[in-house]
Order: C-alpha cells, then sequence, then structure tokens
C-alpha cells in the first residue's frame, strides 16, 4: 500500500528537485524576456530624443526658408532693384508727366486743341478767362 492511503500522520517526503533542463531553458528565456523589454525601453527613450532633436530642426529650417524667401522677394522687387541701380547712379529718377495749366480768354482756344485729356476748371473770379488743364504740355 501507499502511504497516501493510509490512515494517520502523512509525513511530507524530502527530495532534492533536479534541475533539468527544460528548467534552465524556462529561467534562461524568462532573463531574455527581461533583458529585452530593458534594451526595447533604452531605444524607445533614445530614438524618441532623437525623433524631437528632428522635429526640432525642421521647425527652425522652416522658419529659416520662410526668412530667406522673405529677403529674395524683397531683393528681387521692381522698386528695391530701382532704388539700388539710383544709388549706384546707373538710372535717373523717372520724370513725372508735367500738367500745363493756362489761362486763356472765352474763345480763343482753337477746338482742335481740345482733347479727351483736357479738362475745364471753373472760371476764375478775379478774372473772366477759362482755365483749362492740359495734359503732356500740349
Amino acid at each position: 500500500m501507499s502511504a497516501a492511503r493510509r490512515k494517520g500522520p502523512v509525513m511530507p517526503v524530502k527530495t532534492a528537485l533536479p534541475m533539468s533542463g527544460w528548467v534552465i531553458a524556462g529561467f534562461l528565456f524568462l532573463f531574455a524576456l527581461a533583458v529585452g523589454n530593458v534594451y526595447v525601453g533604452v531605444l524607445r527613450v533614445k530614438y524618441g530624443k532623437e525623433i524631437q532633436e528632428l522635429r526640432q530642426d525642421v521647425s527652425y529650417l522652416g522658419s529659416e526658408v520662410r526668412d530667406l524667401r522673405g529677403q529674395k522677394a524683397s531683393l528681387t522687387s521692381l522698386v528695391s532693384i530701382e532704388q539700388r541701380a539710383m544709388e549706384m547712379g546707373m538710372i535717373y529718377p523717372r520724370k513725372l508727366p508735367r500738367k500745363l495749366e493756362v489761362a486763356v480768354e472765352a474763345g480763343e482756344v482753337p477746338l482742335g486743341w481740345i482733347s479727351s485729356s483736357t479738362k475745364r476748371i471753373a472760371p476764375d473770379e478775379k478774372r473772366s478767362a477759362n482755365r483749362i488743364a492740359m495734359a503732356g504740355g500740349r
């Protein structure tokens, strides 16, 4: 009969558990999982920091590009080119078209002189002459 079927106090059996190959392999596997988890955490921190630095570089370079585009636009605008050319003496300032204002007596102006660009100004109270403004010195 076996000891488990006997009635009465049962004595524990003291046996040394032999470390089999499967037990050792299980512990090594658990250890490898723990080390791998720590290693992946370290890589996550390292590459996360690198990603943040690259994003900062992208935003910085974007602002630099915008600044350079603004400088290019100001340097290539026609107004600034003309201004720099005038400062160097390469071109002279534009001459504004002159307006000629002539006071004549009523009826003294031939009809051929009056064009669509000619405008009549109200007569001066001191004189009885009509004032005619002619563009371009006609």
